[in-house]
């Protein structure tokens, strides 16, 4: 009679280890391991995780990317054009183009957002804010990634001028459109 009722007593207990580790954020290393805790990030936009051995920093150099379950984001580490080391670059929209968000600091009050696009293994800016901005150059980018969405692509040639918006309206279109 005992052994049946430890056998179901552990049985029982299997979903709720699982279950602790599905309410966790995590990380990837770029070794493939998987590292889980609680997230916490600080002004500099460090990652950290709270594990239960300890804090453990997550540098974009020694991680592939780092998801944030409380407010389902997820960012990856990403070579930034201008930037030494690899940086982490939250993303903004999934599918079949996933973009990228990137604030480049220079100084003390001025950010400036960097959008990236990843389609497969290439990676493209395609929309950088302020005005030394080549938005003819990143609607080229663009281009070169929705091309086989006629539709999508005779919008953006329509398009005076690339904002933020629109580069997210029409990924979002085109990704859309890649469902169906």
């Amino acid at each position: 009679m005992k052994v049946p009722l430890l056998m179901i007593c552990l049985l029982g207990s299997i979903p709720a280890l699982f279950a602790q580790k599905e309410e966790l954020d995590y990380a990837v290393s770029n070794q493939g391991d998987t590292v889980w805790g609680r997230h916490r990030s600080n002004l500099l936009r460090s990652h950290i995780l709270e594990t239960d051995s300890g804090k453990v920093t997550l540098k974009a150099t020694d991680y592939k990317f780092v998801f944030v379950r409380e407010d389902s984001a997820f960012f990856r580490s990403m070579r930034i054009r201008g930037v030494a080391n690899d940086q982490w670059c939250e993303r903004i929209e999934n599918g079949r183009i996933q973009l990228f968000s990137y604030l480049m600091s220079h100084g003390q009050n001025m950010t400036t957002r960097q959008i990236y696009a990843v389609k497969g293994r290439t990676v493209v800016q395609v929309f950088t804010e302020g005005l030394g901005a080549n938005k003819e150059q990143k609607k080229e980018e663009l281009k070169g990634l929705i091309d086989d969405n006629p539709e999508v692509l005779s919008e953006l040639e329509k398009t005076k001028g690339l904002k933020y918006k629109t580069v997210l309206a029409l990924v979002k279109k085109y990704n859309a459109a890649s469902i169906n």
